[in-house]
């Protein structure tokens, strides 16, 4: 009997640290997730959208706020319209990245006053992620995009 409680507390812990460890990756074009994104905030922004490839490393320090990233595909888009203070960066990360050093390397990073004339504070800068999917958000009220964003791991 205390064999058998044994086994089923043992198998009952592996699947607790199984399943909390595996984070949904968001499948989908970064295209179709950063229209998902805005759809879903119920605001409207005018916003001017730019790929950014792994070997693009002269945009890294200015979208992502870091140099050292591993990716496979970025998606930035920024107002169209100057001050405004809007970003929304979408990253997906090879597996080898460590997902939380780069979280922590970005918040830690000046990219939320990454414009000269406007910006917000590195505290107010968003940087989540669901799976391998990195979001940066920058904005003066991105709780929406934010809600948004996270209601994409359900």
């Amino acid at each position: 009997m205390k064999k058998l409680l044994l086994c089923l507390v043992v198998i009952t812990m592996a699947g607790m640290l199984l399943g909390g460890c595996s984070a949904k990756n968001i499948e989908g074009s970064l295209e179709d997730i950063m229209a998902q994104i805005y759809d879903g905030s119920g605001g409207q922004y005018f916003t001017m959208k730019k790929a950014i490839a792994p070997g693009d490393t002269d945009l890294f320090e200015y979208y992502f706020g870091t140099t050292n990233i591993k990716f496979t595909e970025a998606l930035a888009s920024d107002a169209a319209i100057s001050p405004g203070v809007h970003s929304v960066v979408l990253i997906r990360v090879t597996n080898d990245e460590n997902i939380s050093a780069l979280t922590n390397r970005i918040k830690d990073s000046n990219i939320g006053m990454k414009w000269i004339c406007a910006g917000v504070p590195k505290d107010e800068v968003i940087v989540d992620n669901i799976g391998n999917l990195v979001v940066i958000i920058i904005e003066k009220n991105p709780q929406a995009l934010y809600d948004s964003f996270k209601s994409l791991a359900k």
